[in-house]
């Protein structure tokens, strides 16, 4: 008899143990599953922000909560360095989510000091126009205009001028360069590597072709603001540019040149005023 209730004692405690144990694996289970969905800082905006405000002049508008992890946008933000050099391009309301979705990168372009009274003007030229890759931000250039054919009024007509055309003439002289989105390095003296010389940061070697774009901007005043505007719109105008000495004296007046009057000049008489 004894023997039998210890028997049936040892049972129960197994029982009791085996509950235990299955009760220690199911909450065992359910923690995994909790550290699995886990959590995650997120930013968010502490107040209303407006589209079209820099990055920069919101992060002190913004801050960091941690959220779980399936209540995260899937481009959100996480920290406030995140909103550099950006703009935003939708509002976001107060304790909405920043997302990726909503900012753009600003320009990494560095600003180009404008001298005082000027504008900065930018024209778009041919490779050979431009100054073949030997003008440089910093030089001084003289501005030619260049009617290749006949000009036509509104109406589709001839246009009565009292020039002729094709046509090349001095447009403006002196012109300060401010900056040249494409620069190569000189043929003379160096190599035509393909490789960029490590002593010529941000110049590449000169290309092959030569009817690749170039933009140069250019300082000039609101009138001749309007000259480059005018000379450099249309396809059958463009500008020619000139490197010139920034200590010499102004170019000009000049007659302009076209078929009625290229060659009146000897090259002689033309030797000799050169010299």
């Amino acid at each position: 008899m004894r023997r039998s209730n210890l028997l049936v004692l040892a049972g129960i405690a197994f029982f009791v143990v085996g509950v235990v144990i299955v009760a220690l694996l199911q909450r065992d289970s359910g923690s995994s599953t909790s550290s699995g969905n886990g959590s995650v800082d997120v930013l968010f905006a502490k107040e209303d922000l407006a589209a079209g405000t820099n990055g920069e002049d919101v992060i002190d508008k913004v801050e960091v909560r941690r959220i779980n992890a399936n209540d995260k946008q899937p481009d959100a933000l996480t920290t406030p360095s995140q909103l550099s050099n950006t703009i935003l391009t939708a509002k976001f309301s107060k304790g909405e989510q920043i997302r990726a979705g909503g900012l753009r990168a600003r320009s990494a372009v560095p600003q180009v000091p404008v001298p005082d009274g000027k504008e900065a003007v930018a024209v778009s030229v041919q490779f050979v126009p431009g100054g073949a890759g030997y003008v440089a931000p910093g030089d001084v250039v003289n501005v030619y205009q260049v009617i290749p054919g006949p000009v036509r009024d509104a109406t589709g007509g001839g246009a009565q001028l009292p020039y002729g055309t094709p046509r090349a003439q001095l447009l403006l002289t002196k012109v300060k360069v401010l900056d040249v989105q494409q620069q190569v390095a000189a043929l003379n003296g160096v190599t035509t590597s393909t490789t960029t010389p490590s002593n010529q940061t941000g110049v590449v070697s000169r290309p092959n072709a030569t009817g690749n774009q170039m933009t140069v901007l250019l300082a000039v005043d609101s009138i001749d603001a309007e000259k480059l505007v005018f000379g450099s719109t249309g396809d059958e105008n463009y500008l020619y540019l000139t490197r010139v000495d920034d200590k010499a004296a102004a170019s000009g007046p000049t007659p302009g040149r076209d078929f009625q009057n290229i060659f009146d000049e000897s090259p002689e008489v033309a030797n000799a005023r050169d010299h």
